[in-house]
């Protein structure tokens, strides 16, 4: 119930924000969509969604991973060259759950089961606009780091200790868990709409590949961004 609940509304908010983009663009033209744009040698500052497809990645021997697809939320800032070329630095966070299989050390017998793996990336964008105006499709190639926490336990919990400026020694338990920090590199393709001067409006679909040392191939993962940005 809780579960279909929870798709209910992240298919509520596709629907949502696509509907949002189909209105942008009839409204685009009419607002003169294809005057030129005044993004030339200006920074502009973004937000948005970030949501990843569901994905599969195998380990080899058995072992495999089943990331169901969830939101995320990503922020970022960057420079327009000129009215095409631009270069972007953003910040992305997504928690999503899995299901696992794991091979235990008969090499025979495996074993399910789930959890929730939370994930942070960065990444540089190299974002070229295929027109000057302000509605052009754009593509984009990216390359930077992915750090992921599985969120499975890799020893006891304990307990650590810092020092706040305001209040003195705090002290909380903590719990290892497995994690790594992986190279990733992709590519979108999306649209553009500059809204006047100060802001704009852009959505794309994009593939990212993590390279994931332990894991057969490189994993891959479907992406769709909304986003709203100021121009200064």
């Amino acid at each position: 119930m809780q579960g279909n609940m929870k798709y209910s509304i992240k298919h509520s908010l596709l629907i949502f924000v696509s509907l949002m983009l189909v209105s942008l663009l009839n409204t685009s033209f009419a607002a003169g969509a294809g005057s030129l744009s005044d993004r030339a040698e200006r920074w502009q500052f973004y937000l948005g969604g970030n949501y990843v497809n569901s994905s599969s990645i195998d380990f080899g021997g058995g072992a495999k991973a089943d990331i169901v697809g969830d939101m995320g939320w990503t922020f970022g800032f960057g420079y327009n060259f000129n009215e095409k070329l631009a270069l972007d630095f953003d910040l992305g966070w997504n928690s999503m759950s899995y299901t696992g299989t794991r091979v235990l050390d008969d090499g025979a017998t495996t074993e399910t089961f789930g959890g929730r793996m939370d994930t942070s990336s960065t990444r540089f964008n190299l974002i070229y606009h295929f027109m000057d105006k302000r509605l052009t499709p754009y593509i984009t190639g990216n390359i930077g780091w992915t750090w992921i926490d599985t969120n499975i336990p890799t020893g006891p919990p304990g307990s650590v200790c810092w020092w706040d400026p305001w209040w003195g020694w705090i002290c909380g338990s903590y719990q290892p868990t497995y994690g790594s920090t992986e190279f990733s590199y992709g590519t979108s393709l999306g649209l553009r709409f500059d809204a006047g001067r100060a802001i704009f409006f852009r959505g794309s679909i994009g593939k990212q590949w993590v390279d994931i040392n332990s894991a057969s191939g490189t994993p891959d993962f479907t992406n769709y961004r909304f986003e709203f940005g100021w121009l200064f």
